[in-house]
């Protein structure tokens, strides 16, 4: 290990010493949600199912103000409720990435985990260059790094990030986020036998590819998997104001989707048009696994990267930002459900159920909890006047007073509402709309807690669970 890595680590390992209760007691911090011991959570960096155990890594910068020099944390699971801290697999000191090793996935080869990463250089007058860089874990659990893995190709910029991998009938395959020349983004694809030398094959999908040419300057976190026979790209278009509609309009970053069918031979991915995947205020960068079950899986980071991450109320306590929940992938037709993880119900305590119409008036506790609603008509719920949540004539919104001016936002989904999933987590909260159709999430922050969920025009059926908190060791 490197002189600079050993200052890192000997800083990190003061950090926690010297933080982690601050930040644990704090009233926002989730119970559910995975989120960091301090400082600050970026998204997800490999989620994988290895050994009969979920993994998952994560960009972690833990000392806050120094926002873009991350290391990469790690934590798995052999059941998704309980979770294991597991030691740093990544820390920034090598010349490829010395000013922060961020986004990249992990895959197992020969009995060995292999993580390809994203290595950060800064460079004078404030410009940036990003190395894909790999990692292997031996036998010893022992992480070393192996250097650069893949060469900036011609014609595109210096930001090329987020390397997904992984294997089909016997070769390994890797999607990069990138930026040509011109600032459009593109996904290109790459092949390799060895997970080493790696082969360009060109890019698969982005801008003047099916959607518009100004379709956004940089694809961010892409992966592509096969569920029912179809193949889903997962993207993130960055810089894509004016592309959408209502109050979606000036939304610059989004993740999303795209169905179609992609020919391994030729490499070439044919596909329709893009898909929110969530509705909300805060998603992004999100991750699959498939696991031994043969489930797809997804968790993404509840954030939003246009947003400084040291405005949140939570920094006062030393942490921001955390995961959002794990949920199952389920294909029908070219759309994506995400349906709430079943293992979820195990968090559960004593349910209470309200048949007939709910009265205005009628309030719950919602600092951990779970309420699922059948409304027939509109309704108006809100939460400590810090979230509402109405529905009228084919339009769901969810409204957010932002922590830093108490200024109003909104966000809208268009259609009927059969049945909302609510899931609270102190200062999160994920809204399933008609068994998965939709998604919608946010972060808020109640300034009075418990937060407490108010009935001001009834439902006809409501259903609420208190939820346990998860074990983390």
């Amino acid at each position: 290990m490197r002189n600079r890595d050993v200052t890192y680590q000997q800083r990190l390992q003061s950090a926690l010493t010297s933080h982690i209760l601050r930040g644990v007691r704090d009233p926002w911090r989730p119970a559910w949600h995975l989120s960091a011991p301090i400082g600050y959570l970026y998204p997800p960096g490999g989620f994988c199912y290895y050994q009969g155990r979920y993994q998952l890594f994560y960009q972690w910068d833990p000392f806050s103000q120094e926002e873009g020099r991350c290391c990469w944390g790690h934590i798995n699971s052999p059941d998704l409720l309980r979770w294991y801290v597991q030691p740093p697999p990544l820390l920034p000191g090598e010349i490829y990435d010395r000013d922060g090793c961020t986004s990249g996935s992990v895959i197992a080869k020969g009995g060995d985990l292999h993580l390809i990463y994203t290595g950060n250089v800064n460079l004078p007058q404030g410009l940036k260059i990003s190395h894909q860089c790999m990692a292997i874990r031996d036998h010893r659990h022992v992480w070393n790094k192996q250097g650069l893995v893949v060469e900036l190709p011609e014609g595109y910029g210096a930001q090329m990030r987020d390397p997904k991998v992984w294997l089909h009938l016997g070769k390994y395959y890797l999607l990069l986020g990138a930026q040509t020349q011109e600032r459009q983004g593109q996904v290109l694809l790459y092949r390799s036998g060895d997970l080493k030398g790696w082969e360009l094959l060109g890019a698969i999908a982005g801008c003047g590819m099916g959607v518009p040419s100004d379709f956004g300057y940089m694809w961010e976190s892409p992966e592509l998997f096969e569920l029912e026979e179809q193949h889903f790209l997962l993207c993130c278009p960055h810089g894509i104001c004016g592309q959408g509609t209502g109050d979606q309009a000036y939304v610059d970053a989004r993740a999303g989707y795209f169905c179609g069918d992609f020919d391994y031979e030729q490499a070439q991915y044919t596909h329709g048009s893009f898909h929110e995947l969530d509705w909300g205020f805060d998603f992004y960068a999100p991750q699959t696994c498939e696991d031994e079950q043969g489930r797809r899986l997804m968790l993404g980071w509840l954030a939003n990267p246009l947003e400084e991450s040291h405005d949140h109320p939570s920094c006062q306590a030393g942490w921001a930002h955390c995961m959002s929940m794990v949920r199952e992938l389920v294909a029908k037709g070219d759309k994506l459900y995400q349906r709430p993880l079943v293992e979820y119900q195990k968090l559960r305590d004593e349910q209470k159920s309200w048949q007939g119409q709910a009265q205005p008036g009628d309030h719950f506790w919602v600092e951990q909890a779970e309420i699922q609603l059948s409304p027939q008509g509109r309704f108006f719920l809100e939460i400590r006047g810090q979230l509402r949540i109405h529905y009228q004539e084919g339009r769901l919104v969810l409204e957010r007073k932002h922590w830093l001016d108490e200024r109003w936002q909104t966000r809208s989904w268009l259609g009927d509402v059969e049945r909302l999933e609510l899931f609270f987590d102190h200062s999160t909260l994920e809204i399933f709309i008609n068994q998965g159709e939709a998604v919608m999430s946010s972060r808020f922050y109640a300034r009075e807690n418990p937060a407490e969920l108010i009935v001001q025009q009834g439902t006809p059926g409501l259903s609420y669970w208190p939820l346990k908190s998860f074990s983390i060791f």
